[in-house]
């Protein structure tokens, strides 16, 4: 039978009476797997950066400072409507019940 952890090929397989080492040699290659995805994925995410960077009329990194701007915005407004909480919150109270 084929050990796809292995490969079909006879070669370096873990001694299975030490089972501590045959444990360590599984999880060192779990930590390569992942940091081999890690870079990769690491690298797709760069690479669509500075696609979307080319592709787009505005700039990320110009843009950047103005990522808080909408929130601000909303939670100002809801910091002035804040004497209507109560009426909106009991206007409500059927549909959370119903929820």
């Amino acid at each position: 039978m084929v050990d796809i952890a292995y490969g079909p090929n006879e070669g370096k397989r873990p001694d299975l009476s030490d089972s501590r080492e045959a444990y360590l040699d599984m999880v060192r290659r779990k930590r390569m797997y992942g940091g081999i995805l890690l870079v990769i994925f690491v690298a797709l995410m760069a690479s669509g950066w500075m696609l979307a960077e080319e592709r787009n009329a505005g700039s990320f990194w110009s843009g950047l400072p103005q990522v808080f701007d909408f929130p601000a915005e909303v939670l100002s407004e809801a910091w002035e409507k804040r004497a209507l909480l109560p009426g909106l919150f009991w206007d409500h109270v059927p549909a959370l019940i119903e929820t």
